[in-house]
């Protein structure tokens, strides 16, 4: 667990305020809800908290303070879908400066001015998103093949009027002025091809008509919290399912399910034969 100084969320938000802003508590529970906490949860301690929400008060902390530059590394790790949209809006408003690491290239491209990035062992600082700075280095690196062609050309024609005139007196100073060219020329490298991760899911065949159906699921840890109640789901063949809402409302616990690696209380879980 992360360490905290004060005993409630809204005070150790609250802390983080500058000290122009100390009495605009309004702010700090204006972004602690952004972040998916409740009212109600103002007033708990933060070590009461799972690890991921201990991280979104931390990241509260960072907003709130409203730093002249704002450092952030992969700050969406921990927030659930609505915490997400509420952070995009609220960073595209932020009034100052921001430096951001992040897997997630939707939410990157819809906040930032410039995209920097490490390639080919340099650091290279693009106007633009992500799918800009992906199109100019390729742009860059075909305009590079491009003359390195074409200096390998030169560079032979050169080569071949040296072997040729090198014996002859009266070509000896179009020699060496050649072989100054060449001096100056230097050698352009043929790029190294660059390994990319690569992989597959090797897989049959489905010839059924549906994957598996979940009937009357019910399932808790607490029974006074059940997590699962009456669930019902036939997934078939092709479908894709995404599933969405607040962290802590049982969706890792709803896949276990599904997958076998929890028993249900109650209700059952049929599969395909070939599943």
């Amino acid at each position: 667990n992360l360490e905290f100084s004060h005993d409630t969320i809204l005070t150790e938000a609250i802390s983080a305020l500058p000290e122009a802003e100390k009495e605009h508590h309004w702010k700090a529970e204006k972004i602690l809800a952004g972040l998916g906490f409740k009212q109600t949860e103002f007033q708990r301690h933060p070590q009461e908290f799972s690890g991921g929400y201990q991280v979104r008060l931390n990241l509260a902390k960072a907003l709130i303070a409203d730093p002249d530059l704002l450092l952030l590394d992969e700050p969406t790790n921990f927030l659930d879908i609505i915490s997400i949209r509420w952070i995009e809006r609220f960073l595209q408003n932020w009034p100052h400066e921001v430096m951001l690491i992040t897997h997630d290239r939707s939410f990157m491209d819809k906040l930032v001015t410039h995209t920097m990035g490490i390639h080919r062992h340099k650091v290279r600082k693009i106007e633009g998103d992500t799918a800009k700075y992906y199109d100019q280095i390729a742009l860059d690196e075909e305009v590079y093949e491009k003359t390195r062609m074409k200096d390998t050309r030169r560079r032979k024609e050169i080569e071949q009027f040296i072997t040729r005139f090198r014996a002859k007196a009266r070509q000896a100073n179009l020699v060496q002025s050649r072989i100054k060219t060449l001096q100056k020329m230097g050698k352009k490298q043929r790029l190294e091809k660059l390994k990319i991760l690569d992989f597959s899911f090797s897989s049959s065949p489905f010839q059924g008509r549906h994957l598996f159906s979940a009937q009357n699921v019910n399932f808790s840890y607490d029974t006074e919290k059940p997590l699962a109640r009456d669930f019902k789901i036939t997934v078939a063949a092709g479908e894709r399912i995404c599933v969405v809402g607040p962290n802590g409302k049982g969706k890792s616990t709803l896949l276990k399910l599904l997958a076998g690696e929890l028993t249900p209380d109650t209700g059952r879980i049929k599969y395909h034969p070939a599943v």
